[in-house]
């Protein structure tokens, strides 16, 4: 019984032996990278308005250009734009435009179209 014993004894003590060699041989483990998060995901929206604007205050000649989303729309960004009873055209942003700012075009509708007048934009 006493030779079981000593045996189970110098059994355990290889198993530890080797583990800790065969440990010192392995790569250490890539190490994680956690990117801290703050806030809820906000999903980036662009979406832009339209309306008529300018003068006269009846049939005005131009349009404002409104960027309703939550984020910036860069300088270059080209926008479509369709009044539903007049012209239509695309307008290039010469500068970024801020959410809930607007940018106006004086010449969107030469010889005026009716104050009010339903317009659909869009980011091409």
């Amino acid at each position: 019984m006493k030779r079981l014993g000593l045996a189970l004894i110098a059994v355990s003590a290889f198993a530890l032996h080797s583990a800790s060699v065969f440990a010192e041989n392995k790569p250490a483990p890539a190490p994680s990278v956690r990117v801290p998060h703050k806030g809820p995901v906000v999903a980036l929206i662009r979406k832009v308005t339209c309306q008529t604007a300018g003068s006269p205050s009846e049939f005005p000649n131009g349009m404002r250009i409104f960027n309703k989303g939550n984020a910036a729309l860069a300088a270059g960004t080209k926008i479509s734009w369709k009044f539903t009873n007049g012209g239509s055209g695309t307008h290039t942003l010469a500068a970024a435009l801020a959410p809930n700012a607007s940018v106006f075009h004086p010449q969107a509708n030469p010889g005026g179209i009716g104050a009010g007048a339903p317009c659909v934009a869009k980011i091409l």
